[in-house]
């Protein structure tokens, strides 16, 4: 009874930090901050921000939650062992030796945390400051063509329990999500730069690099990216039917391609309440803004790499890259219907697919292992 009571507590306070969290980004796009005047009008203003204030406190929440946790996910103790494993590098030797393992980014962070804070504790929010603080701004780059208040609702009920866990390659997400504006601006020497730093946190941030190469719409980018997603998908099916012959050559011989269980349609089913939608309005979707391209294109990506999944684990994790196009797409899903009473049944719709999803996923299946949530009051208290 102790227990199932600890759950519904933990359900609580995690639904409780989404919805204030989400009402505070509201809040913030509600009451925009206005930028900077332009030149020849004194009385104008270019473009508009979400309140400062506002937006501070929506972000605090989460990060409140992701800092004072206590052995909440299931690679917390592994990330407190690889702090004091990281701090026992003594040598330039020794550093270059754990290249391979861990990215250099990360190292970095960790021998700050050691010289400032001398505890692990504060590796968890260091972590989850970055990568809530890219998750943020790069939230912020739509909010004039969608709800931040969904964007931000998005964010906590698909990914907020992943950044509990693998917190290097969610950096790196946030960081290359981020980086997207660059790209549509035609920085391109920022968003490289960009890149790399999201690199030095973890390695897998570079596949998508080939992505924003194949981005654009001349014949060769739109074959290439054709001739891709065809290629992951015979990859995926060659795999099941001659998994014994590939392992044997030397790079798939690092994958498991022997999956325990056949690829389903368990996946699809998840995904549909997402996909569908967006696909079927995509011409809607693109008219309203033209980025929305150049994510639908991730969103059919996100589908392809999660299916390898069932093959190595690898690639539910590079799934994660193109799952960001959710954050941008079903806000703006609610936004272009025509009508109000459109916005509102399609808002309604995707609230409900979101709070379905997140049920599903933290509450009946605990993926992640975020319940219970303990905090570190709590390990004060036991000690």
């Amino acid at each position: 009874m102790g227990n199932l009571l600890q759950y519904g507590n933990s359900v609580t306070l995690y639904a409780a930090c989404f919805l204030l969290s989400a009402a505070l980004a509201g809040l913030a796009q509600l009451y925009e901050r206005r930028t900077r005047p332009i030149r020849l009008s004194p009385n104008g203003w270019q473009g508009t921000r979400p309140a400062l204030v506002l937006w501070a406190l929506s972000l605090a929440v989460p990060l409140l939650l992701s800092s004072l946790r206590w052995e909440v996910g299931t690679d917390y103790v592994t990330y407190g062992q690889l702090y004091t494993s990281l701090n026992q590098i003594d040598t330039l030797g020794e550093f270059v030796y754990q290249l391979p393992i861990t990215e250099p980014g990360y190292i970095l962070l960790n021998f700050f945390v050691k010289a400032v804070f001398n505890t692990p504790v504060m590796v968890y929010a260091i972590c989850a400051l970055i990568t809530l603080f890219f998750f943020y701004r790069a939230i912020e780059d739509y909010h004039e063509k969608g709800s931040v208040m969904l964007a931000a609702l998005v964010f906590f009920a698909l990914f907020y329990s992943v950044t509990l866990n693998i917190m290097r390659q969610m950096i790196a997400v946030s960081i290359m999500f981020f980086a997207t504006r660059y790209l549509f601006r035609q920085k391109y020497s920022m968003a490289a730069a960009w890149a790399v730093v999201a690199a030095s946190f973890h390695v897998t941030a570079l596949v998508v690099v080939v992505f924003w190469v194949i981005r654009g719409e001349q014949r060769w980018q739109k074959i290439a990216r054709v001739a891709v997603f065809f290629a992951l998908i015979a990859f995926l099916f060659g795999s099941m039917a001659f998994g014994s012959v590939l392992e044997r050559i030397p790079f798939f011989s690092t994958l498991s391609l022997q999956p325990e269980s056949s690829p389903g349609v368990g996946l699809l089913l998840l995904r549909a309440p997402i996909c569908l939608p967006l696909l079927l309005f995509r011409k809607r979707l693109v008219a309203h803004d033209e980025r929305n391209r150049f994510w639908l294109v991730f969103l059919v990506f996100e589908v392809a790499f999660s299916h390898l999944g069932y093959i190595d684990s690898v690639f539910i994790r590079l799934a994660l890259y193109f799952a960001v196009s959710w954050i941008v797409l079903l806000p703006q899903l609610v936004r272009c219907m025509p009508t109000r009473s459109d916005q509102y049944r399609m808002g309604a719709y995707v609230a409900l697919v979101l709070a379905a999803l997140w049920v599903f996923d933290v509450v009946i299946n605990n993926n992640n292992g975020v319940l219970p949530y303990k905090s570190l009051f709590d390990a004060i208290n036991i000690a």
